[in-house]
């Protein structure tokens, strides 16, 4: 995969962090390939990136559609080189394409503030996945790590 190559090259220049585009594993766009671009959470996207964290000796991140809980999220998973691994949902999907392929991880408390400011989301809020972090917020090797997804 040419981002997982481009992410080697950039540790092997020094990088100690490296993000990977959005949708890394697919772009995003209406078209029918599309359709089978989800992978599971457990599955070869998350495998990749941490080896390459391994392997690299730094923290690699990258977004791609996660099937999990019966559902498909924008994940961000984020790979230290200790072999740890974080993952936070993407709250809301962001325009009608986006809207096609995930479901948001609109957690209450999210929503509650929103609602409170006068904003009302389209659907009644989805639990979050077991296992992501909610509120994007990470410690990796003492430095402080917040996710926000577009």
């Amino acid at each position: 995969m040419e981002a997982l190559s481009l992410a080697k090259e950039a540790f092997a220049l020094g990088a100690k962090w490296v993000v990977l585009p959005e949708f890394f594993t697919t772009g995003i766009t209406f078209d029918d390939v599309m359709l089978d671009g989800a992978r599971p959470i457990e599955g070869e996207p998350t495998e990749m990136i941490l080896e390459v964290a391994k392997e690299c000796g730094g923290v690699l991140a990258g977004s791609f559609l996660a099937k999990s809980d019966g559902h498909v999220f924008n994940t961000m998973m984020v790979a230290s080189p200790d072999g740890q691994t974080y993952s936070h949902d993407k709250d809301f999907p962001s325009g009608p394409i986006e809207h096609s392929y995930y479901i948001g991880a609109e957690d209450e408390e999210f929503v509650s503030i929103l609602q409170d400011r006068g904003i009302q989301t389209a659907n009644a809020p989805t639990k979050p996945r077991v296992g992501t972090n909610v509120d994007g917020l990470f410690q990796i090797d003492e430095v402080n790590v917040s996710v926000a997804l577009c």
